[in-house]
């Protein structure tokens, strides 16, 4: 079975809000792709602020099947 990594991240661009959607597949042991899934969010949670890069990100560890089988979100969504 393989597992994805599904992330939507809003990130400050120069004419405003970027927003991007990125799917990763993963051929690991679920708790190699954990790690990745801890390493990531850790990554733009330090990288979110009014001096940093980062508004928001919600992300997911999805399954074959498209089992939801961790998710988090970080940061505040920013319309526009």
């Amino acid at each position: 079975m393989a597992y994805y990594i599904d992330t939507i991240e809003q990130t400050k661009g120069e004419s405003g809000v970027n927003e991007y959607g990125k799917r990763e597949k993963w051929a690991l042991p679920y708790e190699q792709v954990l790690s990745k899934y801890f390493k990531k969010l850790s990554d733009v949670s330090a990288d979110i602020g009014e001096d940093k890069n980062h508004y928001y990100m919600d992300i997911r560890i999805v399954d074959t099947t498209g089992g939801v089988l961790k998710k988090d979100t970080v940061g505040t969504i920013v319309e526009g």
